[in-house]
């Protein structure tokens, strides 16, 4: 049986992403629904846990944006720059 987790500026609902992600155990076996309403969600999301599924609740796609600032010329703690393959998602 599925699970569906809300995030929304409702108080009843995750207000983060990242909130409701964490909800979710590392070894899960249920696939989850993570429904987000419309809006500009600034976060860093690493999604390493198994049946996770995002999904916009706008009339498009344009109208839930989920981004941050991490580029590829930026520069890392080291000196070095970023490159794409930290920055990417699939």
């Amino acid at each position: 049986m599925q699970k569906i987790l809300h995030v929304s500026d409702n108080p009843e609902h995750f207000s983060s992403i990242g909130s409701a992600l964490a909800q979710i155990p590392a070894n899960n076996t249920t696939p989850v629904i993570i429904e987000i309403a419309p809006g500009i969600y600034h976060e860093k999301l690493t999604i390493n846990k198994p049946y996770i599924t995002l999904r916009g609740m706008g009339e498009s796609s344009a109208h839930t944006v989920i981004s941050y600032d991490d580029y590829a010329l930026d520069l890392m703690e080291d000196g070095s720059k970023r490159g794409t393959f930290r920055c990417c998602f699939y």
